[in-house]
């Protein structure tokens, strides 16, 4: 079981309640895409000023999500 499932910092959490899902290729729940169909996140650097011993990392991941068929994925509580 995920631990995020049962963090009580989340609203709605549940130490017992559990997923399905279908396989994505029959019906999927989500869908995810990315821009310009790049599906690996970007990774920048840059030279550290002259003072400072290292270098400049940034990074970032264009994505987007949206429902599919909320027919595909179920939660049930896990209890009567």
């Amino acid at each position: 079981m995920s631990r995020y499932l049962s963090n009580s910092q989340y609203t709605g959490y549940s130490s017992k309640a559990w997923y399905l899902l279908s396989d994505p290729n029959d019906l999927p729940v989500i869908e995810v895409a990315f821009l310009n169909g790049q599906e690996s996140p970007t990774i920048e650097t840059a030279d550290a000023d002259f003072n400072v011993l290292g270098i400049k990392l940034r990074g970032y991941h264009d994505l987007g999500c949206a429902l599919q068929d909320p027919r595909a994925g179920i939660r049930a509580k896990g209890e009567a």
